[in-house]
């Protein structure tokens, strides 16, 4: 047996919400991440999977075996972390223990114990008083410690600090390294699962828009924006999918249906501008410093970059150009490149330029503040 599950045609309606046929494989000693928008039909079908709630069509094998069938000794073999982590509130992580111990046949409370050290939790402090993230860790070394061969993950990371998400990630990692097990993951942080994956499942509104290779993906695939009129110029087989923006359209697409010459896919530092755009012949540049809401706190810019690359906007802009910057912070990042910004745009000499600093907009510290910058 070469793969550890298997999912076929699986299908679910709700009122306003079908998982429309999906079908993918995790061999043994891979890693699959499952991505999607809110609503995309990723938790259910992690239940599905779970057997815990009923599909309308499809199948699913799960080591093997059909997931509806001796499901108390397939739970032995898997190892399940939820959104909403199910352990008593009233039970300590040292009673939690003693209980999983009764229930797994393969517990191993030695390993149990290495992984509350390792995740820094307390053994005698109640489950119920657990921040979110202390949940979210003992969730993990819960479904550790009895020895899966199969973990399945339902936004694993959510909540944790990012020094703590990357021993988290190496965990799945060192998981895998043994060549019998595999993970199922989902996840909204993409760094995550660029360090993770072997392979990525993309749902959208309930359809599996595709399901590749990891690299196979960022080789084959990129990220435009562009009109929708030069959008609608491309080859529609080649076009994954697309969200409407007020700058445009932003798109999915297979590198190899984008006409030679008629778009470019870079994947550079914003510090390097001046590699790809003659100076003086940009109509506008944009930039977001700082961090993206609802994105990886532990990727974002810095002042190292994000101040050459103004500077290299300016240059690239012809007489009356505009530069737009919008500056974020947050407790995560700080404000040190925030206000590094504020200084480089208040030192601008106006007689060159028209700064505006809309303070107007920048209704909380972690606010987004836009920033205009007109060449004259």
């Amino acid at each position: 047996m070469d793969t550890l599950l298997e999912v076929k045609d699986l299908t679910k309606t709700y009122p306003g919400f079908k998982l429309d046929h999906v079908s993918f494989t995790v061999p043994k000693g891979c890693i699959m991440g499952l991505i999607g928008e809110n609503g995309a039909g990723k938790s259910t079908t992690i239940k599905l999977i779970l057997d815990m709630i009923h599909r309308d069509e499809g199948t699913i094998t799960l080591l093997g075996r059909d997931n509806r069938e001796n499901g108390p000794l397939l739970r032995q073999e898997i190892g399940v972390v939820l959104d909403e982590p199910g352990l008593p509130n009233c039970l300590n992580p040292a009673q939690i223990g003693r209980v999983m111990a009764g229930i797994f046949t393969n517990w191993d409370s030695s390993l149990y114990e290495q992984y509350l050290k390792q995740l820094d939790l307390p053994q005698n402090k109640a489950f119920g008083t657990f921040s979110r993230g202390m949940k979210m860790k003992l969730s993990i070394a819960v479904a550790l410690a009895h020895r899966p061969k199969l973990l399945i993950l339902d936004e694993p990371t959510s909540g944790l600090d990012p020094v703590i998400r990357d021993e988290v990630v190496e965990l799945f990692i060192e998981f895998t390294r043994e060549e019998s097990h595999a993970v199922l993951i989902s996840s909204h942080i993409v760094s995550d699962l660029e360090k993770l994956c072997d392979y990525i499942a993309f749902l959208h509104k309930g359809q599996l828009m595709l399901c590749e290779e990891k690299d196979l993906l960022l080789e084959e695939y990129g990220l435009v924006q562009c009109s929708a009129q030069t959008l609608a110029e491309l080859d529609p087989d080649a076009i994954k999918g697309r969200k409407t923006t007020p700058y445009g359209v932003q798109a999915l697409v297979r590198r190899e249906g984008i006409p030679a010459g008629r778009c470019q896919l870079i994947l550079d530092s914003h510090a390097n501008l001046l590699r790809y755009v003659q100076p003086g012949s940009a109509d506008g540049v944009v930039f977001n410093f700082g961090w993206l809401p609802g994105a990886d706190h532990a990727v974002h810019s810095e002042a190292g970059t994000s101040i050459p690359a103004m500077e290299a906007a300016l240059t690239a802009l012809r007489p009356g150009g505009i530069l737009s910057a919008v500056l974020y912070a947050g407790a995560v990042i700080g404000d040190g490149e925030k206000q590094a910004a504020l200084a480089w745009l208040e030192s601008l000499p106006l007689a060159r330029y028209t700064v505006l600093v809309c303070r107007f907009a920048n209704w909380a510290d972690t606010a987004p503040l836009p920033c205009f910058v007109i060449k004259k």
